[in-house]
């Protein structure tokens, strides 16, 4: 009728177990959904900035085909609107930049910018950083030369490095 003492001390020391490995699993579920988290943050940074910089692609694209145009006409209506549109792409292209340096939440840019990033845009040899910048300021100047200055100035690179 009554249990044994000896069966109370097996079922004592089986609880004691359970108990360790629930906290054991807890723990490791604790430690794998954080590790998780950060690997997730961390592939959501390099996917906005993947995508910032495919906006920056089709921008520099955007430039690239009205620079052309503007180029092929010589009708100052239609001048005018090539020049806009430059004028636009060049306005949207500086903006998406400030948003990549500026790393706005908004954007879900994450934290930090990558050391590699970082590298890439402020450290020679490359420097995108000015290479960017200098690329906004020609495309302005040639929004708003005229036909003369124009054809001073008539090839717009797609490629930073020879601007």
């Amino acid at each position: 009728m009554f249990n044994s003492l000896r069966n109370n001390l097996n079922l004592e020391a089986l609880t004691k177990r359970y108990v360790i490995a629930l906290a054991i699993i807890g723990a490791l579920i604790t430690a794998s959904t954080f590790f998780h988290h950060k690997i997730i943050n961390d592939q959501k940074y390099s996917s906005n900035i993947i995508n910032q910089t495919g906006k920056n692609r089709l921008l520099l694209q955007k430039i690239k085909s009205a620079h052309i145009a503007l180029i092929a006409n010589r009708e100052k209506e239609l001048q005018s609107i090539f020049r806009d549109q430059l004028s636009d792409a060049a306005t949207a292209l500086e903006s998406n930049h400030q948003t990549l340096l500026d790393r706005e939440q908004s954007e879900n840019l994450g934290a930090e910018m990558w050391p590699s990033v970082r590298q890439m845009y402020f450290n020679p040899p490359i420097q995108l950083n000015s290479q960017i910048v200098d690329y906004i300021a020609f495309v302005r100047t040639i929004s708003s030369n005229t036909n003369q200055d124009l054809n001073a100035h008539s090839t717009l690179s797609a490629s930073f490095i020879s601007v």
